[in-house]
């Protein structure tokens, strides 16, 4: 024991202070008072006490210097008891800084936790959680309970809730209610992602479920007016079913709004409905409203049948019941629907012959129907009469004799359904109606109904019913009597319209890999020009608005080319049509200042660009440059084209010197815009002339390409070109440079298969100073050394095809041609002939070998009568279609089509002061489209058969009433691969300041309505046509057909025959009239007014002696009447809304 040196005791405590310096107290009370401050400054303070109160009028601090997490530790030792921390009023406890852990070892913390003082003015009023980043819980369940309200409520709008950290299924963001992610781009939405596929249906989306068979399934969405739309499913047991359109086989009598599914005859009596019409187990659940009181019931099982009162027509009554009565009939009833289509509902019974009787079976018609029973193979004809019981079918009859029946005596047995219903009520016998349920719709309540694809507008509904399809016009103009089908085919469309002193023009289609196209062009300004395109759906409507190619904005882009991978080539095997990035490459030339600028060394010169666009968005922030060229022509004609290892080759006319002498050049760009294989010269060096409009084309064999391009041959004349060409890869040139033909102009080319299909304008003589000074004696000219020994002949005069014309050609040599004496007053000079050469000689301006008919227009200038002799113009032009096969590095042609604008109404002229022009496409069949014209031609198209032996059709598609010029076509087909027919686009001068694209679609093939079985069908095509019975025999050969009907097959129309009348009004139900004349006159009255225009009536006397008068208001023939006096005269008119006219008699 320590000694004490102060200590103090009395009976209510001690007081101690030893000599180790411990002190301690036992008391009853302790009172510490200072006027300043009290300092305790312990390793260890401990107090033990009942009650511990520390009250000040200040501030209480309790500081520890401990680095632990318990430097301060408030703990109680008893199970239940706790820690109090209360404040007063307004009062707050604070913590200013660190960190604060509450923790209940193995126990519960509860905020706010209710007490057992039932007077709420001692409950906990709010408990508030303010922190200035983040309040975190962590726990295995999380419970939010409230009597009223839950409000989550962010400033920003940010509201997560998610299963994991990062990851939300449920969120609020910028006014954004998201589902399933992150974040997203739109404003105001609902916006859900699905990135997982459904394990049970395989279907992701949004689910409204209806677990109760009364309550439908909806969205309704509804704006400030209270309009709205619904989409929904009716439930298995909804009668909620107003707004729903008539259905099923209801007559429309009745104009209720039910969707009304069949007509029933029936009565009901208390819970039970009997019906004489006969459902079945599809439509139990279903509710029915009775025709005089509009009442409903919804039909229950089991569906059961009796027997209704019989009917019947004789001096005897028959027994009859049914044997089962949960059938109708077991036997026959499958068996006769399968035959009859009829729903069969009793049965009838006839005495046939004495004694005997037939029976047979009574559809829902009341039709009878003598069965072959097949189960047993008797027949049910002439069964004797016995006393003992019959079973016919289910249906068990007793006969009360076997004799004293006279025949026709009958007995109709009718079966009639008993259905259960959960309504009662007693309704006499009349109609009623099954009304459709789980049915989907889309209503609204008082507004139009549009359904809208790819940002167009495709069908209308309007409020008072009238359907539009693809009708661009107002649809409120739409009669609510109207089904209306329309699309843009063969309508003129404005590609971009702009103000006064713009001009469009170098424009291009391109074909898209994923569907539709694009169209690309120059439009020019007066002091600028930029490179614009636009990207349209298959159907020609816009799916885009145009876009600005170019990046700077200084100086004139122009000439522009645009490729994609396949090249346009829809068969190419290899082409990239599953990728997921459409890519296409831009291509054109800049010039800095304007072409009417003087003309000088800086005016020649061109920068080459060249854009990527993947999704026709610009990969390049900027304008890829290429190099740049000399070309004082305006003629740099830059091409490109894809390959098949992904990068693009690039051609273009030009020079380096600004000497006037052209070459064509050639670069490889790849995907990333970066130039791999540097500027290399592809035509021969050295050529005295220069070489002009290059073409280019990729092949289906590894990355090699063709480039065309052509010549100037002054051995011919300066307007004739020769066309060159070489086949290239990516990493050098495969061929020498080879000679393709001669030519006046080529005017385009495809690719297909490895198959060069290029058209050319070309003379019929290619020397220019053939026979220039002809003597007196033509004759002098066609001796035995220059005759052709061919056969040629002249099969048309002025474009009109005849049989009749067929003119033998009995000496040809260049433009002088000798015929006949008789044939040659056929012919006139000026007129335009056409010439077919049989000739199995290869003499042309062409390489390869060819066999086969040529067609040649040709003007004649001159006929010398006396001699026999024509001089045809050397100036006459020819659309030729030329075929070559590519073979080892060789173009070898394959087929060659002259004449291709033999039905034109003007020959084309070498010098003519108009442009030509020439585009041609292939189709989905293979047949070959080819568009020509001039700005005072307008628009010609020629469809020629895969074998270019065929024209199978050929029309005049644009009209000369302004000038057109740089034409194009292009084969199109829909997002899915289907074939869509084709664009066509040329170039208009509207004025003299403006120039625009104009564009239209072209459909070959396809109709715009069809209704078709394997065999037989009807349909109407995009020319209006109307075609009955077709087949696939129909559509593989009548394609073309351009009649207004065509019947692929018989015919037939109403006749009648009049006989004991007088007179006979003609209706306009009518068509052919027999009449029967023994009796007396009879007149035949037509009537004729605006409506009985393009009628025709035959009217035939096909017996006796008295005359048929064909009498009318209006003229028949200049006639009031006209008579058929004898046996088998006919007449057939026509009128044409005010007079009558005989086309035959």
């Amino acid at each position: 024991m320590s000694n004490r040196i102060l200590s103090a005791v009395n009976s209510n405590g001690t007081f101690s202070y030893d000599s180790n310096g411990c002190f301690s107290t036992n008391n009853k009370n302790t009172s510490i008072t200072s006027k300043n401050d009290i300092t305790l400054n312990s390793g260890l303070f401990s107090i033990n006490t009942d009650t511990f109160n520390l009250n000040t009028d200040n501030i209480i601090n309790i500081l520890s210097k401990n680095n632990t997490n318990d430097a301060i530790l408030l703990e109680t030792s008893s199970q239940n008891s706790g820690i109090t921390l209360k404040t007063h009023n307004e009062g707050k406890v604070n913590i200013l800084s660190g960190n604060i852990n509450i923790n209940a070892s193995n126990g519960n913390i509860s905020l706010g936790q209710k007490c057992e003082d039932s007077n709420l003015e001692n409950l906990t009023q709010s408990v508030s959680i303010d922190a200035l980043r983040k309040v975190s819980i962590n726990t295995e369940d999380f419970y939010t309970i409230a009597s009223d309200s839950i409000n989550f409520i962010s400033q920003t709008g940010d509201i997560t809730f998610g299963s994991q950290i990062g990851e939300s299924f449920i969120k609020f963001e910028n006014n954004n209610l998201l589902i399933n992610q992150q974040t997203s781009p739109y404003n105001r939405i609902l916006d859900i992602h699905v990135n997982k596929v459904d394990n049970l249906d395989n279907n992701n989306g949004i689910l409204i479920y209806s677990s109760e068979p009364d309550i439908n399934s909806n969205i309704k969405i509804e704006n400030d007016t209270k309009s709205n739309l619904q989409i929904g499913l009716t439930s298995s047991q909804s009668n909620d079913i107003k707004d729903i359109n008539h259905n099923g086989d209801y007559n429309g009598d009745y104009n209720w709004d039910y969707n009304i599914d069949k007509t029933l005859i029936g009565y009901q009596k208390e819970n039970t409905i009997y019906l004489r019409t006969f459902i079945d187990d599809a439509d139990i659940n279903k509710t029915i409203i009775w025709e005089n009181d509009k009442s409903q019931s919804q039909l229950k099982r089991p569906i059961k049948y009796a027997l209704e009162q019989i009917i019947y027509k004789s001096n005897f009554e028959i027994k009859a019941r049914i044997i089962n009565c949960n059938v109708t009939f077991s036997d026959s009833k499958d068996n006769m629907k399968s035959k009859n289509s009829k729903e069969i509902v009793g049965i009838i019974i006839v005495i046939h012959n004495k004694d005997k009787f037939n029976w047979g079976y009574l559809d829902k018609n009341n039709n009878v129907i003598f069965n072959f029973d097949e189960t047993n193979n008797k027949n049910n004809k002439n069964i004797e009469i016995t006393k003992e019981p019959f079973i016919l079918d289910n249906i068990e009859i007793t006969f009360p004799t076997t004799t004293g029946y006279n025949i026709g005596d009958y007995w109709k047995v009718s079966l009639i359904q008993t259905i259960q219903t959960s309504t009662k009520n007693n309704v006499s016998l009349q109609k009623c109606f099954s009304l459709k349920n789980e049915v989907g719709f889309i209503s609204t309540s008082n507004n139009e109904l549009q359904l809208t694809t790819s940002n167009k507008n495709r069908m209308n509904i309007s409020s008072e019913g009238g359907i539009s399809f693809n009708n661009n016009s107002n649809s409120n103009n739409i009669s609510p009597h109207t089904f209306n089908i329309s699309n843009s085919l063969n309508k003129e469309q404005y590609v971009s319209i702009e103000g006064t002193h713009v001009s469009q023009s170098n424009h291009q289609i391109l074909q898209l890999e994923k569907g539709g196209y694009i169209i690309i062009w120059e439009e020019k300004y007066e002091d600028h020009s930029y490179i614009f395109l636009k990207q349209y759906n298959a159907d020609g409507n816009p799916n885009s608005k145009k876009q600005m190619v170019n990046t700077t904005r200084t100086g004139f882009h122009q000439q522009p080319h645009i490729s994609n991978y396949n090249n346009n080539n829809p068969n190419n095997p290899n082409n990239n049509s599953n990728s997921d990035k459409e890519t296409c490459i831009v291509v054109w030339s800049k010039k800095e200042t304007s072409l009417s600028e003087n003309n000088n060394n800086n005016n020649n010169i061109y920068n080459l660009y060249a854009q990527i666009l993947i999704d026709y968005k610009k990969k390049k922030g900027f304008d890829i440059p290429l190099g740049s060229i000399y070309n004082n022509k305006n003629a740099i004609d830059i091409k490109s084209t894809r390959l098949h290892s992904g990068n693009f080759s690039i051609v273009w006319c030009g020079e380096d010197n600004n000497i006037g002498h052209f070459s064509i050049y050639g670069l490889i760009l790849d995907i990333g815009g970066n130039i791999i294989k540097n500027r290399f010269q592809i035509s021969e060096a050295n050529s005295p002339y220069s070489y002009l409009n290059p073409v280019i084309h990729n092949t289906n064999t590894n990355d090699d390409y063709i480039v065309l391009y052509n010549t100037k041959n002054s051995e011919l004349n300066d307007k004739i070109y020769d066309v060159k060409y070489k086949i290239l890869n990516e990493n050098n040139i495969k061929s020498s440079q080879h000679h393709l033909m001669s030519s006046y102009n080529y005017g385009a080319s495809q690719l297909l298969d490895n198959s060069l299909y290029i058209t050319v304008f070309e003379p019929l003589f290619l020397n220019d100073n053939l026979n220039d000074n002809l003597n007196d004696n033509l004759n002098d000219n066609l001796n035995d050394e220059t005759k052709e020994k061919v056969n040629y002949r002249i099969i048309s005069i002025n474009h009109y095809d005849t049989v009749d014309i067929n003119i033998t050609i009995n000496a040809i040599k260049d433009n002088i041609i000798k015929v006949s004496s008789e044939d040659l007053y056929l012919l006139n000079e000026n007129d335009i002939i056409c010439i077919e050469n049989k000739s199995n000689t290869n003499s042309g301006s062409y390489s390869g070998s060819y066999s086969g008919s040529y067609l040649y227009n040709a003007k004649i200038d001159l006929i010398n009568k006396e001699q026999n002799i024509i001089v045809l113009s050397k100036t006459t032009l020819n659309l030729s279609l030329y075929k070559y096969n590519l073979i080892e590095n060789n173009l070898v042609l394959n087929h060659k089509k002259h004449n291709i604008h033999n039905n034109n109404t003007t020959v084309l002229n070498v010098n003519t002061q108009e442009r030509l022009f020439c585009d041609l496409s292939s189709t989905i069949n293979n047949d070959m489209c080819i568009v020509w014209g001039s700005e005072n031609m307008g628009v010609m198209f020629s469809l020629l058969s895969n074998n270019l032996e065929t024209k199978i059709y050929n029309s005049q598609i644009s009209n000369t009433f302004r000038g057109v010029y740089d034409i194009k076509i292009k084969q199109l087909f829909s997002k899915t691969k289907s074939d869509s027919g084709l664009i066509l686009s040329y170039i208009v001068n509207d004025n003299i300041d403006n120039s625009h694209i104009m564009y239209k679609c072209i459909d070959l093939y396809n109709d715009i309505f069809r209704v078709n079985n394997y065999k037989n069908g009807i349909s109407i095509n995009n020319k209006g046509c109307l075609r009955i019975g077709e087949g696939n025999e129909y559509n593989k050969y009548n394609k073309y057909n351009e009649s207004n009907l065509h019947i692929n097959g018989s015919f037939s129309s109403k006749i009648i025959t009049i006989s004991n009348l007088k007179k006979y009004i003609v209706s306009h139900n009518d068509n052919t009239i027999l009449v029967d004349a023994s009796d007396n006159d009879v007149n035949i009255i037509l009537d004729n007014n605006h409506t009985y225009y393009g009628r025709k009536y035959i009217i035939k006397h096909i017996k006796g002696d008295y005359k048929v008068i064909i009498k009318s208001p209006s003229f028949i023939d200049g006639k009031y009447y006209h008579i058929l006096n004898n046996q088998w005269e006919t007449m057939e008119l026509q009128s044409n809304g005010k007079e009558w006219y005989i086309l035959r008699i």
